[in-house]
């Protein structure tokens, strides 16, 4: 699961949005493409939650396509789920724990499973930044939630410290898109040691 990452101040939680004094939206910057192959949609399985619009649904899948033809570790481990006959569906704008921007349950207790996501594409948590607080989008938080939680449960590759090479997949694409690294996971910041959350990506 992907909780909310602020960065230097990762730890605070304040529900589903950015405290006062916010400085809005802060788009972050798309991901350099490097193929134009296109993901598997009897693997990747969108379904919509109730009220969410088609315009909300389409960028939901143009967040998947965009880690798709990315170059990056979530991008590889999408094929390795496609090649272990697996599927994650995806639910777009469902019911998210308090402090949660993403979910995702493996669909049965035998393993290799098939995956359920919950997440939002427009909302992926708040940080601050000269002051003022500013919300991302939910892209690192699919990342997150694919690269890190469905490839574990579709591969049986899980590791020990799972949360922390869930949150390295999340953190490499903060990275790519500008936004700040998330230095702890979850509200205690000694879950997880920092060094193996905050690797920065070489590129």
């Amino acid at each position: 699961m992907a909780t909310f990452g602020l960065g230097n101040n990762a730890g605070a939680l304040y529900g589903n949005s950015a405290p006062v004094n916010t400085g809005g939206v802060l788009a972050g910057k798309a991901l350099a493409k490097v193929t134009n192959a296109v993901y598997s949609d009897k693997t990747f399985i969108f379904t919509a939650g109730t009220n969410v619009t088609h315009e909300t649904m389409a960028l939901a899948k143009a967040q998947l396509l965009s880690l798709y033809q990315s170059n990056t570790e979530t991008a590889k481990r999408m094929r390795a789920i496609e090649a272990s006959g697996q599927s994650v569906t995806i639910l777009v704008g469902g019911y998210l724990p308090p402090g949660a921007v993403g979910t995702c349950e493996p669909l049965g207790s035998i393993f290799p499973a098939s995956s359920f996501v919950v997440y939002d594409p427009s909302y992926g948590g708040w940080f601050q930044r000269n002051g003022k607080y500013y919300t991302m989008d939910g892209l690192a938080t699919l990342a997150h939630e694919i690269g890190g939680h469905a490839y574990d449960n579709a591969t049986r590759n899980r590791k020990v410290r799972f949360e922390a090479e869930a949150t390295r997949l999340e953190n490499e694409i903060r990275y790519l898109q500008g936004y700040p690294m998330t230095k702890t996971y979850g509200s205690n910041p000694n879950e997880i040691p920092n060094y193996d959350l905050y690797a920065r990506p070489h590129y």
